[in-house]
């Protein structure tokens, strides 16, 4: 008998299991025993949470019981049409989807039999800290949920504003069209008419802890108050208003435990680090100096001496601005000083300038707390006594002119000298 047929010889296949016969007793090896490990990744974009949506679907190893969280707030491109639910009945999403107080924001949901965000939230499946905004269905579904079309799992602390179309009101739901579990809590939903939180064919009702509510409470800072009094202390909602310029539509978003102190710079000349969600970046670039915010700083400052001037802007990990105001939870500046009065200037709303003290001055550097980041000046009061010391020779550059004219008169008398000198030659 050859290798190649002994080998044959040795394995047969029963039942989509491999029995090896190459010892005494036959060994049976079922297929699977060694399983991929859960996928653990952020979401920042809609096409990733649509590349998810089709790894759920697909079964893709590591997918289903995923550890996913998202980094942004993604928002659907215009036209666009979601075809694909997280999680099937076939392949039930068994991971934690962590919203992280982010929204996902206008989907077009355009599924026939499982429509929603997500399809069916298995056993296991945990989602929480999310937002779904405005989000509706191009077409009936035959189970169509605001969060999701079926619900065997857990979803805490989160809201729907969208609306729903199913193909009956039986099968329509402001956050699940089947709930089959008792692990709804601190979920609120908009008031659509007349669907209910779960269509009426669910094993189970939501908690008294969730509750429909109309959009225009829910763009309050109330609402968020709300959101407040029933979640832990992990989790910090916020409703922000800044600058005429309602944040995030007025929905309220999820701060506190992915809110982070990052060092931004630490260098010879500034050192800055922020309370600022864990994805955010600070840039710092220096101010120029023939700009208009510049000069009215420059202004404000009176007879200080501007030491430096930076403009500080958020951005995402890609570079794109961000409002700060939704994710940052101060910023920390330092510059060296070499005097104890200094002030750092910045601009209001309103492009008027405003100077404050400093926190605190240790080691020759004075420490300055900013609310979010903006353009700022550092300015000190550098006395006259610190650089024109008549003793050393030092002098301030307004009186330059001393030591030019004794040099010109001390150039002027060489020559007189050089010609004079040739006229007794010559006389001689």
């Amino acid at each position: 008998m050859s290798e190649a047929s002994g080998v044959k010889e040795a394995l047969s296949f029963s039942n989509g299991s491999v029995i090896c016969h190459v010892t005494d007793k036959d060994i049976v090896i079922i297929p699977g025993f060694i399983e991929t490990p859960a996928k653990e990744t952020g979401i920042r974009t809609y096409e990733e949470l649509v590349d998810f949506a089709e790894n759920v679907r697909s079964n893709t190893p590591g997918y289903r019981k995923a550890n996913v969280w998202l980094e942004n707030n993604i928002n659907a491109p215009e036209n666009s049409k979601w075809t694909v639910a997280i999680g099937t009945a076939e392949t039930a999403f068994e991971g934690i989807f962590d919203g992280r107080g982010y929204c996902i924001i206008g989907l077009d949901i355009d599924i026939k039999d499982q429509g929603g965000l997500f399809g069916v939230i298995g056993k296991n499946g945990i989602v929480r800290d999310l937002a779904v905004i405005d989000c509706s269905f191009a077409g009936m579904s035959n189970n169509a949920g605001g969060i999701a079309a079926e619900n065997n799992g857990t979803v805490v602390s989160s809201y729907n504003s969208g609306n729903i179309n199913g193909t009956s009101d039986t099968v329509r739901a402001s956050v699940a069209a089947q709930n089959n579990s008792d692990n709804i809590s601190n979920v609120f939903y908009a008031v659509s008419g007349k669907y209910p939180a779960v269509a009426d064919g669910s094993i189970n009702k939501l908690s008294n802890t969730c509750e429909s509510l109309t959009i225009e409470y829910m763009i309050t800072s109330d609402f968020a108050d709300k959101l407040n009094s029933v979640t832990d202390d992990t989790v910090d909602w916020k409703h922000i208003e800044y600058k005429s310029t309602i944040m995030n539509q007025g929905f309220p978003i999820v701060r506190g435990r992915f809110i982070e102190n990052t060092e931004i710079a630490n260098e010879a000349k500034i050192r800055i680090s922020a309370f600022i969600q864990r994805s955010m970046m600070i840039n710092y670039i220096p101010i120029n100096y023939s700009s208009a915010s510049y000069n009215t700083m420059l202004s404000a400052a009176g007879t200080r001496t501007v030491t430096c001037a930076y403009d500080l802007t958020a951005a995402d990990p890609n570079g794109n601005e961000m409002p700060a105001e939704l994710w940052c939870e101060g910023i920390t500046i330092s510059i060296p000083v070499s005097t104890d009065d200094v002030r750092i200037i910045t601009l209001n709303e309103n492009g008027e300038a405003m100077a404050f003290t400093p926190d605190s001055i240790e080691n020759g550097w004075a420490t300055f707390s900013l609310t979010e980041p903006t353009g700022f000046a550092v300015a000190e009061n550098i006395t006259s006594d610190k650089n024109n010391d008549k003793d050393t020779g030092n002098f301030n550059t307004g009186d330059s002119s001393l030591p030019l004219t004794m040099s010109v008169a001390m150039i002027i008398a060489s020559i007189l000298a050089i010609l004079i000198s040739r006229r007794k030659k010559e006389s001689e």
